[in-house]
């Protein structure tokens, strides 16, 4: 199962928070792009049929880095797989645009460089693909190359052979695909195998408030009670009031929290408000508790928040729930509100479809799908 989860899931759904290199590898591949470009029409210049072409091929290429690099901030949803297949297809328009500039065996197919836009592009979509989508994008580009280079090269190009040309050509696409599907498959795999290691050390947060607040509560009522039998030698009336009451007062304790959800038992003592008559929160698995808890602490951790009341409202909407996170202190500005982006997109990676709304308010939802 672990196996072919690592095919069907993305480097940045099953872990947004290992990248060594930062969330801005699209612009930084735009901007390579960019560079390659202009110096590669510069050496080719007087050569183009069209001029401005391959200009507007540059623009187009580096406008894909953007798209990527707007689609895939941290506060929106997953890149989908058609998002992706639009960006492929302005990246085809560039290779296009770019073929028709130049004049027929003005340029060795070793000089030109749009293959190599075209192969940063699938790099860039890398992270934020799975490895069987990596697999598509490349088969396709390698098509579309293929079919580019048949037209302008093979028919004009007296040094090479036309397989040696489609090779030189489409090399750094496959080379790109290849990689990043070894870089996605990898990534997701050891992530899954670390998710899937025996956790018994996890203790569930209802259960370690219990046995951390509740048995030392016990304990610290019953030792005077011991102590005063042990030093009178016998037990009077006295004693049997306080051991009813102490015992109540357990059970009284232990009916409370057998009507709580693991979450509100957990914000019991801190400025949380838990709405949740059907105790859906106890539907949710490990990861996303775990997750959950971590933001709720982080928000009370951070000014001006830790000053307010923070509610979470399990609202059922048939057999799924849709969770609302809402704080009542306003905040100006969106700077203190960095510290919480870490534990936003931890927790988007265990919840589908969550949501940070902007504005002066925290505020945030996210859906928890039906068990099972």
């Amino acid at each position: 199962m672990a196996r072919a989860e690592s095919w069907r899931v993305s480097p940045q759904e099953v872990d947004p928070l290992s990248w060594f290199s930062g969330p801005l590898v699209p612009g930084v591949f735009a901007g390579i792009i960019a560079a390659y470009g202009v110096i590669a029409s510069l050496v080719t210049r007087g050569t183009a049929p069209a001029p401005g072409l391959e200009l507007v091929a540059i623009v187009l290429f580096v406008g894909c880095g953007i798209a990527i690099l707007t689609l895939t901030r941290p506060r929106r949803p997953h890149l989908r797989t058609w998002q992706a297949m639009l960006v492929l297809l302005v990246a085809w328009l560039a290779l296009l645009a770019s073929a028709a500039d130049l004049a027929p065996g003005s340029v060795p197919v070793e000089q030109w460089w749009a293959t190599c836009g075209l192969a940063l592009v699938i790099a860039s979509l890398g992270p934020y693909s799975s490895a069987l989508q990596v697999l598509l994008y490349g088969v396709l580009s390698t098509i579309v190359a293929g079919a580019v280079l048949w037209v302008g090269f093979v028919s004009t190009e007296s040094f090479w052979p036309p397989i040696t040309v489609l090779l030189i050509g489409t090399g750094p696409i496959v080379v790109a695909t290849a990689s990043m599907t070894v870089f996605s498959y990898t990534v997701v795999t050891l992530v899954l195998r670390s998710l899937d290691a025996p956790q018994d050390e996890i203790v569930d947060p209802a259960v370690g408030r219990f046995q951390g607040s509740t048995l030392p509560a016990l304990i610290e009522r019953a030792i005077p009670l011991l102590e005063e039998w042990a030093a009178s030698g016998e037990i009077k009336a006295q004693h049997r009031s306080m051991a009813a009451r102490l015992a109540e007062a357990v059970r009284l304790d232990l009916v409370t929290r057998s009507r709580l959800s693991w979450l509100q038992a957990l914000v019991d003592d801190l400025p949380v408000e838990v709405i949740d008559p059907e105790r859906r929160a106890d539907r949710m698995l490990q990861p996303q508790k775990a997750a959950l808890r971590g933001l709720l602490l982080a928000v009370l951790r951070t000014p001006p928040l830790d000053r307010g009341r923070l509610r979470v409202e399990f609202v059922p909407q048939g057999e799924s729930t849709r969770v609302l996170l809402h704080s009542d202190i306003e905040v100006s500005g969106t700077g203190r509100m960095t510290a919480l982006a870490p534990y936003y997109i931890t927790l988007g990676t265990t919840v589908p479809n969550l949501v940070w709304h902007d504005g002066r308010q925290f505020s945030m939802e996210f859906d928890l799908p039906p068990e099972g």
